[in-house]
């Protein structure tokens, strides 16, 4: 809005005539605030889009409300399968931990076992020793004889399997020819 005394006054001054400087400045006037929005107008348009606004947003929160909602429920039952599978691998790991367990008593025994025939080995080699002390020089050359005694007959069974013949078979000489 303008001053519309002002404004006439200001064209009464440049050398208009009062008449037609009041009705140019009525109408400017009524021209210029048909279009121009008041304080009223736009504390009304205010308040209408604090209103749509505030709608707005209350439907924005309800759609987030839902959605996290959603979201809890699909975090709850993945949450219950990590769970579930957690279970299962404690249960799985326990089964081999105790099947490990049985296996180191396994060894453990084995091991005992190992060390009773280690010393069983022991005493015979402590006998043999004595043994061997008895007899001297005597006992060396027994142990070659049976020694060879025993390669002959390792011969005698092996000879045939890579000469191509069949063990116990005797094959005859051709007669010669003269």
């Amino acid at each position: 809005m303008i001053d519309t005394l002002r404004f006439a006054n200001r064209l009464k001054e440049a050398g208009v005539d009062p008449r037609q400087a009041e009705a140019m400045s009525s109408a400017f006037n009524d021209e210029i605030s048909e279009g121009v929005a008041t304080k009223r107008d736009l504390d009304n348009a205010v308040t209408e889009l604090k209103g749509e606004m505030a709608e707005r947003f209350a439907n924005v929160d309800a759609r987030l409300g839902s959605m996290d909602a959603k979201f809890e429920a699909k975090f709850v039952a993945v949450d219950a399968r990590f769970e579930a599978m957690d279970a299962k691998f404690d249960s799985r790991f326990e089964a081999m931990d105790a099947k490990f367990e049985s296996m180191d008593a396994r060894f453990e025994a084995m091991d005992t076992k190992f060390e009773a025939m280690d010393t069983k080995f022991e005493a015979m080699d402590t006998k043999f020793e004595s043994l061997a002390g008895r007899f001297g020089t005597q006992g060396r050359y027994t142990f070659l004889v049976l020694a060879l005694i025993a390669a002959l007959g390792l011969y005698n069974a092996a000879a045939p399997h890579f000469m191509g013949k069949q063990p116990g078979t005797v094959t005859a000489r051709p007669a010669p020819t003269t």
